[in-house]
This record gives structure tokens, C-alpha cells and sequence, in this order.
């Protein structure tokens, strides 16, 4: 029996690198895990290695900047486990590309994958998260999101704000107890 036993963590950007990284190790405490990323062949992958056995890990296709996808995926977790006590932001995007060479369409996807798509669905989590029931909101955001790099604006800005955005909501839940925090992982 692990320390989450019986806990439920919604973890998006989940189907490979980091984001199926900490999906394995709450599944390995004990957590019934959902996991969510827009490819739905590599979400079904990454939960059959997550969860053998399937019973633990539920995989949904879902893009987070879409509304009514993280709204659906939010809803089916809750129908299945009652509510949601655990959310690891992971989802977002990145590429090294100069400003002079970016587009609005490179610079919208990766802040709207990292800034908007936390916000959409840190948002509708709450809304399921019990008080007082040690609720956590975990984002990730990078060693990036303290410091500019040359070629990275548009993923610096992003992260910044995600760093931004969980000093804010901490305070904002504090009071439900719920504890918000960044991970800044680097290179």
C-alpha cells in the first residue's frame, strides 16, 4: 500500500517524457491515475505500461486548450472516482525559434498549451477538488520560466507566467486547503 493509496491525480501531458514519468510514480504509490495528451494511440500506450493490469490508470485523448475536452476528461475522472485530489500541470510546448523567425501561430501554441491550457483546467479541477482533504496542484514549469534564454521567447514568457500564475492561486486556495506549487525543472 503506497502513501496515496486510493488518492486521485489527473496528470496532463502524460503520454511520454516527464508527464508519464509522474503518472508511473503516483500510479506506484497507490493513486488512481488519469492521464491525458492529444494523441490518443500514445495515450492508450503510456497507460497500458503505466497500468498493466488497466484497473488504476484511465487515458483520455484531449487537447487542454480545448474547453470541452478538459471539461469531458474532468467529468468522466470524477463519474468514475468521485472526485480529483491531485493535478500535475505538464502539458505545453516548446521549440528553439528566434523571435525574428517566429510566427503567431508557434508563439500562440506554446503559450496557450502551457498558460491557457493550466488555467482551463486547473479551473475546472477545482471545482471537484475537496476542502481540507489535502488537495495539491502541482505545475510544471522550467529553470526557463526564471531565466531568458536566446531562442526560447516565446516558451521563457510561457513559463514565466505559469510560475505567475501558481503564486497567485496559491494564495487564492490556501484557504481551502489546497497548496499549489511550481516544479522548475533544468537541463
Amino acid at each position: 500500500m503506497g502513501i496515496l493509496q486510493d488518492r486521485v491525480a489527473l496528470v496532463t501531458g502524460s503520454s511520454k517524457g516527464m508527464g508519464k514519468a509522474i503518472a508511473r510514480a503516483l500510479a506506484q504509490e497507490g493513486a488512481k491515475v488519469a492521464i491525458c495528451a492529444r494523441n490518443a494511440e500514445e495515450v492508450r500506450k503510456a497507460a497500458d505500461e503505466i497500468s498493466p493490469g488497466g484497473g488504476r490508470v484511465l487515458g483520455f485523448r484531449a487537447d487542454v486548450t480545448d474547453k470541452a475536452d478538459v471539461r469531458s476528461v474532468v467529468q468522466a475522472v470524477v463519474a468514475r472516482w468521485g472526485q480529483i485530489h491531485i493535478l500535475v500541470n505538464n502539458a505545453g510546448a516548446n521549440a528553439r525559434i528566434p523571435i525574428e523567425s517566429d510566427d503567431d501561430v508557434h508563439w500562440r501554441a506554446v503559450v496557450d498549451s502551457t498558460v491557457l491550457g493550466t488555467y482551463y483546467v486547473t479551473r475546472e479541477v477545482l471545482r471537484h477538488m475537496p476542502d481540507r482533504a489535502g488537495g495539491r496542484v502541482i505545475n510544471l514549469s522550467s529553470i526557463l520560466g526564471r531565466f531568458g534564454v536566446p531562442g526560447y521567447t516565446a516558451y521563457c514568457t510561457a513559463k514565466h507566467g505559469i510560475i505567475g500564475f501558481t503564486r497567485a492561486l496559491a494564495l487564492e486556495v490556501a484557504g481551502r486547503g489546497i497548496t499549489v506549487n511550481a516544479i522548475c525543472p533544468g537541463w
